[in-house]
């Protein structure tokens, strides 16, 4: 049975720079229960004049936690390579107040908080994110300390430049504020790299560099990645489930370090059921 089609109204954006914002969207009929993790489809009228009357349909993930019932946040790119993209190109133009469609919120990119045999699986959560691909990681996190949920979250995020690093100020808060946790409570580890440290635009950086996929590789001559060193931990199945979430290559990249390391997919899971990658791309 096809969703209801609905409308969505944009009632605040904040940009970071002339192509990515935030947007908060108001759901006709209010914020539907979904899990961290999922995505919600938005439309707008096809601009080809030979298209017209059709609709054209975008998945976005949620930033936003479920508990927050006034808005769905979501952290969008104005794809502009190769070509300007046709639905970020109209939402670009639209201002606050404007209403769009939407069909719900959906998606498997979910944490899986059990094995398959019912125990409780309590291992960290490395969470590897390529620009906007950051976004259900902060739901993750945000709703999960709301939660109280004893998860250690590892969010490690991509960007080249500093004004892309949109949630800095909230994941490093959190990284203070739990700091101190012990077994058993939520704590957040904040790990941004910046891919274009020596262009002026970033000076002054002083935190890790690289494609966010290079903090799990080591680096030449070395025995561990620079997360592994980080952590004081080897990224075995052992001590962590991984997500990885952003553009194709990216998550193609992330994925051949993690699989030759025993990582297992959905759909190449062991016989026992279990599996501890999971990966949603898009571009």
């Amino acid at each position: 049975m096809a969703k209801p089609i609905l409308d969505a109204k944009i009632i605040e954006r904040e940009d970071f720079n002339d192509t990515l914002s935030i947007f908060r969207v108001e759901l006709e009929g209010g914020v539907p229960d979904f899990e961290p993790g999922q995505f919600v489809t938005l439309g707008l009228p096809d601009p080809d004049p030979e298209r017209e009357g059709k609709m054209v349909w975008r998945a976005y993930s949620i930033a936003s936690a479920p508990s927050e019932k006034r808005w769905l946040e979501l952290y969008i790119r104005w794809a502009r390579k190769p070509v300007d993209g046709k639905f970020t190109t109209e939402l670009w133009k639209l201002p606050v107040g404007a209403t769009l469609k939407h069909r719900g919120c959906t998606g498997p990119f979910t944490v899986d908080m059990a094995w398959p045999d019912g125990r409780p699986d309590d291992r960290r959560l490395l969470l590897v994110g390529g620009g906007t691909g950051l976004a259900p990681f902060v739901s993750f996190a945000v709703e999960f300390q709301r939660r109280g949920v004893g998860r250690e979250l590892i969010i490690c995020h991509g960007a080249s430049y500093l004004d892309e690093l949109g949630y800095a100020d909230l994941l490093t808060r959190m990284q203070e504020e739990t700091a101190n946790a012990g077994p058993g409570e939520f704590k957040l580890v904040y790990v941004p790299s910046i891919s274009r440290p020596k262009e002026e635009a970033n000076a002054g950086w002083a935190g890790m560099t690289g494609r966010v996929e290079t903090l799990l590789q080591p680096h030449e001559g070395e025995t561990r990645s620079p997360i592994e060193k980080l952590l004081d931990c080897d990224l075995t199945p052992e001590h962590f489930a991984c997500y990885v979430c952003g553009y194709d290559n990216t998550v193609k990249a992330a994925m051949a370090v993690l699989e030759p390391k025993g990582f297992r997919t959905r759909r190449n899971k062991r016989e026992d059921g279990s599996y501890d990658l999971k990966f949603e791309s898009y571009g």
